[in-house]
Parts: structure tokens; sequence; C-alpha cells
């Protein structure tokens, strides 16, 4: 299972008459991210990060790399702050510090992963993507500022400049991985310290850095059991799926996805063969879609499952949905 909910995806998917709102919401606060394509900004992931875009706030002058900063005095340039201090020189990072809580993970074995961090109205951003990548997303931030050259956990790095309370580093490649760090709601002397207190880690090692909240390798097959059994499934439907993803959001985007394409399949392949049975059979399942716990527990969070259920009433008033493949990440 591999089914990540690109832009380009959702933008396929069919918005009927009154949705186009919807989607908007969507774009705006779902898990959405071009994996492919640097962005000028980073994707928000949800409703309750989207406010923190934009806030201004100092940082504690209790950080260690603060008071070092301080010390020297004057205006500060990335040349001057050796972002090196932090133990670790892993693939990928993560923030390890006192009063920042992740509030969101997305793990991809093939594009990468990402996390952030939030303190108040705070936000770290850190993503990891694949090595081929980096020369792409150098070239598009270079049209955001001037680079500037400093360190990250002791590997050459470039700061980009998107004002003065949200800055961005991408370090050069380490393994199989860039990686990219941004910080929004602080200026820059405090986003320098907050890098020096980034750890780098393995790709492997990220599950010991979760909190309780998050979703480990070793507890996903249970939650994906857990998220499966009050759902229906197509006859033949393999329940074993396989996730990487560690956020309990996009794991259920995940599993009820891979439930409605297979749904969604068979529902066009009988309206095709003119199987009224079978029809009927992916209509009543697909019908019961508001009632699958797991979408009640995300719909708070994101609007994934409207798209579910508007993909459900389109099934119910007997239409082949058009973009669900692209939109939900179908398996061919």
């Amino acid at each position: 299972m591999n089914r990540k909910i690109t832009d380009a995806g959702v933008a396929g998917l069919p918005v009927h008459e009154g949705r186009a709102e919807l989607l908007e919401e969507i774009m705006a606060i779902t898990p959405l991210e071009s994996v492919t394509t640097p962005s000028p900004t980073p994707p928000s992931k949800r409703r309750r990060l989207v406010s923190v875009i934009g806030a201004a706030a100092a940082v504690a002058a209790v950080l260690a790399g603060v008071v070092w900063l301080g010390s020297q005095g004057g205006a500060q340039t990335a040349e001057d702050v050796p972002v090196a201090k932090a133990p670790g020189t892993g693939e990928i990072a993560v923030l390890d510090i006192d009063g920042w809580d992740m509030t969101y993970s997305s793990i991809d074995k093939e594009y990468g992963g990402e996390v952030r961090y939030e303190k108040g109205e705070q936000g770290l951003d850190i993503h990891w993507r694949p090595a081929a990548e980096y020369d792409s997303y150098v070239t598009d931030r270079e049209d955001v500022s001037a680079p500037e050259a400093l360190e990250v956990l002791g590997r050459p790095a470039q700061l980009f400049t998107y004002s003065a309370n949200d800055h961005a580093v991408i370090r050069e490649v380490v393994g199989d991985f860039m990686l990219e760090v941004r910080g929004q709601g602080m200026d820059k002397t405090g986003y320098l310290a907050l890098l020096g207190q980034l750890v780098g880690i393995e790709p492997a090692d990220l599950d010991s850095h979760l909190p309780a909240s998050f979703v480990t390798a070793t507890e996903r097959p249970a939650a994906i059991a857990e998220m499966l059994e009050p759902i229906p499934v197509p006859d033949g439907f393999d329940r074993t799926l396989s996730s990487e993803e560690v956020d309990r959001y996009q794991l259920g985007a995940e599993v009820t996805g891979a439930v409605v394409c297979a749904w969604v399949k068979d529902f066009a392949a009988a309206k095709e063969s003119g199987d009224a049975a079978a029809v009927r059979a992916a209509q009543a399942a697909l019908a019961t879609s508001r009632d699958w716990p797991i979408l009640k527990e995300m719909d708070s969070e994101g609007d994934f499952p409207d798209v579910v259920w508007d993909i459900a009433d389109q099934v119910g008033r007997g239409e082949v949905p058009e973009g669900t493949e692209e939109g939900l990440g179908c398996d061919a």
C-alpha cells in the first residue's frame, strides 16, 4: 500500500456541484504534497497547522543556541553561525528540545518523509527527499532569496529567507536523502538556534523518536486491522495491507482509500458487465462509509472523509466517479 494523496490526484477527483469549496478546503488542510515537484511553500497538513504560518513569536532565550548567538552581538549572517553543534549526522533529523511537540509525520519509502513540530504559533517542518531532487529544490529556493552558506548537522547547507519570520535550509545530500528544514513564526536568530537542536538519525530509527500518539512499525498491523474490522470490503480484498505511515490520519487515509478503490473498481466493472447484484453490493458497502469509525475520527482533523463520502454519493447515484484512481492513489 503506497497511495500518497497528491495535489494532482485530488485535482482530478470528481467534485460535483457545490463541492468546489470542499476541494479548496481539502487542498489546504489534508495531507496533500506534490512529492516530486518543489513547491515554494511547504504543504499544510491540517487546518490547525495553517494558523501557524505567518505567525511571529520570539524564541525563548533559554535555548542554548540563542545564548551563544546573543553573545556574538551585532547583525548575524549565516556565515557567522556554525550550526553544527547537534549530535548525529544521520540521513534525516528530528528535533530534540523540550516544549516542542511533534504534531505530524508522514513516511514514504520512495519519496522520503517529513515531521512537523510546533510550539505555540511556531512551527518547524523537516523534510527528507530523494537525493536526486537536491539540485531542483535548491534551484527552486533560489527564487525565494539569495542563499547563505552555513552548516547543519555538520554538513554544508544553504539558508533561504522567505520573510523575517520564515526561513529554510537545505542541507547537502547525506546517504539517500537531501534534508530541508523550514521554521516559521520565529526570527532568524531563533531559527538558527533551533537548528542547533536537531539530531541526525537514520530513517530506521525514527520510530524511537515518535510520541505515543503516533503509530510505530510494530503497532501498525494491529492499527490497520482495527481500522478495517468494521468496514465492509469486497470479496478477495487483502486485509494485510502494508504501510509505512506513522501518522494515524495518514494511515487511516491509506486504509480507507484502499477499500474505496476496491469498491469503485468492482462497481465500475459491474456496471460495464450489467451485473446488477454487484452494483448494488458496491453501493450498499460505500453507503456505510459515513459510519466507518476511522473516518468519523479523521473528520475532526481534516476533510479526507468528505472525499470518500462524495465518492460514495456518486456511486449511490449510479455514477462511476472520475479520477478516483489518481486521487486516491489506487493500485493499478
